[in-house]
């Protein structure tokens, strides 16, 4: 015996625990890939953003609020990475994202200031 004495529940939850870290790891391994700017910092956010509203998982609405307030705290209370003036004007220069890259209009609106 491997020790291991988990439950269909538990499985079906680790499953769906995958699910919601995937965004994470594929933001991970894009954040770390050679040739990247900080122009790909904001957008990187919002995909991550838009990944985890996408998702609809039953049973972990616990989970998905932790991270959308643990995001909210570190994204933007601690780190308003649209605001800032420096990966503002790299996203907004970078032909690839422009204006869409921001998650608020906003910001974006505040990035075409700072030029």
């Amino acid at each position: 015996s491997s020790g291991i004495n988990a439950e269909y529940g538990d499985w079906e939850l680790g499953q769906k625990v995958i699910q919601i870290l995937g965004p994470f790891k594929l933001a991970t391994k894009d954040a770390e890939g050679d040739g990247n700017s900080i122009s790909e910092v904001i957008p990187l956010i919002k995909r991550l953003h838009h990944s985890l509203d996408s998702l609809i998982l039953s049973g972990t609405g616990t989970l998905m609020e932790a991270l959308r307030d643990n995001m909210k705290l570190y994204f933007v209370t601690k780190h308003d990475y649209e605001r800032s003036e420096l990966h503002a004007v790299a996203t907004l220069c970078d032909p690839r994202f422009k204006l869409a890259g921001f998650r608020e209009k906003a910001n974006a609106r505040l990035a075409k200031q700072f030029i």
